[in-house]
């Protein structure tokens, strides 16, 4: 008799990873980011907006992998009781970090992303990545994508226990 796995994470071409939680699919390409602007509005600014797929900028020191993917699956799972979001990309970053509060999670990732060089760039669908929405964000120049994903798995979930409480309070 096997077990199921409940999470899979398969690595597509240009750093994308497909990664499954019992029914749901989500499409997620981390890349590490060299800062090109001094604030984060400039940065947002600059990467732009594309229909389908949701951006959001995260100081290295925020956050970890785990982090993200959990935030990501958040994301997909609870997005008709975020509906009221109209920032999809601050969604997704306060589900990455565990902060419950706009002006808290936004401040403290304006402060960390002014003291870094670098951040992590998440790219979240519910589509499979396609041209050119999806490569228009990366310039190698300044962006690599994360190729490791594969080795995040069940256990790297079991103490992110503050995620999914601050989760919890804000559906």
């Amino acid at each position: 008799m096997s077990i199921m796995q409940p999470i899979t994470v398969e690595s597509l071409p240009g750093g994308f990873h497909r990664i499954s939680l019992f029914e749901k699919t989500v499409y997620l390409r981390i890349s590490v980011c060299s800062r090109r602007k001094n604030s984060l509005d400039e940065e947002l600014e600059e990467l732009g907006e594309r229909t389908g797929v949701t951006i959001a900028i995260i100081p290295l020191s925020m956050t970890s992998i785990p982090q993200i993917v959990q935030g990501a699956l958040h994301f997909i799972i609870y997005k008709k009781e975020f509906s009221r979001f109209k920032n999809k990309g601050l969604l997704l970053l306060m589900l990455s970090t565990g902060y419950t509060q706009i002006s808290k999670a936004l401040s403290k990732a304006r402060d960390l992303f002014e003291g870094s060089l670098e951040y992590y760039l998440v790219e979240l669908a519910e589509e499979p990545p396609v041209e050119p929405g999806w490569q228009a964000s990366i310039n190698g120049e300044y962006c690599k994508p994360l190729k490791k994903l594969e080795q995040v798995g069940v256990s790297d979930f079991t103490p992110l226990v503050k995620n999914l409480h601050a989760l919890l309070e804000m559906i």
